[in-house]
């Protein structure tokens, strides 16, 4: 993962910093495309998707849980000071 950011961004700077003009701009953008529409790099782009939807899900689910736990606990706490009030009173 390292090293395809580390291609990613060399790429980019090459392209940004390449003063070999407008030609060779299309050959890099051409290949880039070529790459990106290759079949396993399209198969590794779903998995990567696939994934992230998991773990949005996962933490989406997660956070309910917590969030769920925490008003239980506020309620009980609101509930048992109450319940001392009168008590006191």
């Amino acid at each position: 993962m390292k090293q395809l950011m580390f291609l990613t961004g060399a790429a980019v700077g090459y392209v940004l910093g390449s003063r070999a003009g407008r030609e060779r701009y299309e050959q890099i953008k051409k290949t880039a495309q070529d790459v990106w529409a290759h079949p396993s790099v399209q198969s590794a782009a779903e998995s990567v998707r696939e994934q992230a939807t998991m773990a949005a899900s996962s933490g989406a689910q997660k956070a309910g849980a917590v969030a769920g736990s925490a008003k239980q606990k506020v309620n009980d706490r609101l509930h048992r000071d109450r319940e001392e009030e009168v008590l006191i009173t």
